[in-house]
């Protein structure tokens, strides 16, 4: 998916991933395309919810 967004969007500079697991994995496909794209994973536990 992320190959596919990248071929349609070229001046993309930061990507926003679900969790931390999904921010990993883009980080290492990007790395491996020679890309220099801010990746951030953003997920919220149910416990940080509740505080």
């Amino acid at each position: 998916m992320t190959e596919n967004f990248l071929q349609m969007y070229k001046d993309v500079y930061t990507i926003f991933a679900q969790n931390e697991e999904m921010a990993l994995r883009e980080e290492c496909f990007l790395y491996r395309r020679g890309r220099h794209i801010i990746v951030i994973g953003f997920e919220v536990t149910d416990e940080e919810v509740a505080s």
